[in-house]
């Protein structure tokens, strides 16, 4: 059985922390706002999938 999984940073996001990802050619989606919460998708250059969330 093949599983898919997403792990999750949890860490303060600035702006300054996202451009430097997207610099530096990271996969990075937008940052959303959710319930009491923001964070962004992160896609490493194997394809793995991670959530950033502050």
């Amino acid at each position: 059985m093949e599983w898919d999984s997403i792990s999750t940073f949890i860490r303060q996001i600035s702006n300054a922390f996202y451009d430097r990802l997207k610099k530096k050619g990271a996969d990075v989606g937008e940052i959303e706002q959710f319930d009491g919460f923001q964070g962004f998708a992160l896609i490493d250059p194997d394809g793995n999938h991670f959530g950033v969330t502050e």
